[in-house]
């Protein structure tokens, strides 16, 4: 939760949104018994609040680097791994107005040089590729104090991951390699309210986003699916002793919205004791769409004899499927599979909660 906004993706894949550490003021780490006000989480809640802005203008940058010329050699690869990774952050908080309005603003860009070498029994599978992963983080937030009893904030924030390809599969085929791209988005106003010396009230409407979509780097304009806009990707092909094992789930994309309204109403008073009485309630409405195209490349067992000797002809592109001489397989092919449909789902749902808390401390 970011300033009392539920931003964790629930998908069960892709990764997590990201946010630049110099955006953030404090965390808590809370690792059992969540309070009333806290939940959807089957093992820890991680809270956070961000950075605001004070009278004082003030600011940062910072940055950070990794470089082979600290590196020793790879000792498989026989060579040193190049590495020229850049990280930049910055940041710059301060009044609008004095006393009343504060902003804060920040921005964060890592770019990581890659090269990926295959080294497989078959020395024109053995490709190397040479891109750039990059990360970009950053976000805004103004704090108004609209008197000394009620203030209001508005932030939003941003981040976004490219990765050009996977991590080579030293003995498998590099047709197996894929894009990855993540994005998120968060929307959060927030009005806080003093009421009197023993309540306080806060109301959050927000909205987050999150996506992800993953492409093989294959292409193949005569898939069977090219109608439906499929054009990348390859037949995963089991041989005996050697694997071109593209993702069968790719090209995938995912994207998902959550709107959220939420009230939190806070009563202090003494009764015996110390009470802090927190009621609240929360709604998030979710969004989302995907296309998962899973085995629409196709599943071919070739165990059913041994390797072609000519198995480098038979591929001569690695990365375009065009080339591939896939009926040359045939006399060992023992089955094929292949699944049909569009691969899209939509769906939506609603998610209510309540809550009742007394935290009660006993007089000595």
């Amino acid at each position: 939760n970011i300033d009392g906004q539920q931003v964790t993706s629930d998908y069960g894949s892709g990764g997590q949104p990201r946010y630049s550490q110099d955006s953030i003021a404090e965390f808590q780490y809370v690792s059992n018994r969540f309070d009333a006000t806290q939940g959807r989480s089957t093992a820890v809640q991680v809270n956070i609040i961000t950075r605001s802005g004070t009278n004082l203008f003030s600011g940062l940058l910072r940055t950070n680097f990794r470089h082979d010329s600290f590196n020793s050699e790879n000792r498989v690869l026989n060579l040193v791994e190049p590495i020229n990774n850049q990280q930049f952050s910055s940041a710059v908080g301060g009044p609008l107005l004095r006393d009343r309005v504060h902003f804060f603003v920040n921005y964060e860009y890592e770019r990581e040089p890659l090269t990926a070498i295959w080294r497989t029994p078959y020395p024109s599978f053995n490709v190397a590729l040479d891109g750039k992963k990059n990360q970009k983080k950053g976000g805004g937030r103004v704090d108004y104090q609209l008197s000394s009893a009620t203030r209001v904030m508005g932030k939003v924030s941003a981040g976004q991951l490219w990765e050009p390809f996977g991590a080579p599969m030293a003995v498998n085929h590099p047709a197996a390699t894929a894009t990855t791209d993540e994005h998120n988005r968060e929307y959060l106003g927030q009005l806080t309210q003093v009421l009197n010396n023993h309540t306080v009230n806060e109301i959050r409407v927000g909205r987050t986003s999150f996506g992800y979509a993953n492409q093989n780097l294959t292409s193949w304009s005569n898939h069977w699916a090219r109608d439906r806009g499929i054009t990348t990707g390859s037949p995963r092909i089991t041989f005996t002793g050697f694997l071109v094992t593209g993702n069968p789930n790719f090209p995938r994309y995912s994207d998902y919205w959550v709107s959220s309204v939420r009230d939190d109403f806070t009563y202090s008073f003494n009764a015996k004791g110390r009470h802090d009485l927190r009621t609240g309630g929360e709604y998030l409405y979710r969004e989302s769409k995907s296309q998962n195209c899973r085995q629409c490349m196709g599943a071919i067992d070739a165990r059913g004899g041994p390797l072609p000797a000519n198995l480098e002809a038979l591929f001569p592109d690695p990365f375009n499927v065009d080339t591939w001489n896939l009926a040359a397989l045939s006399p060992i092919v023992r089955s094929y599979t292949v699944s049909t449909g569009n691969y899209r789902v939509s769906q939506d749902w609603h998610k209510i909660a309540a809550w009742a808390q007394d935290d009660w401390q006993l007089m000595d």
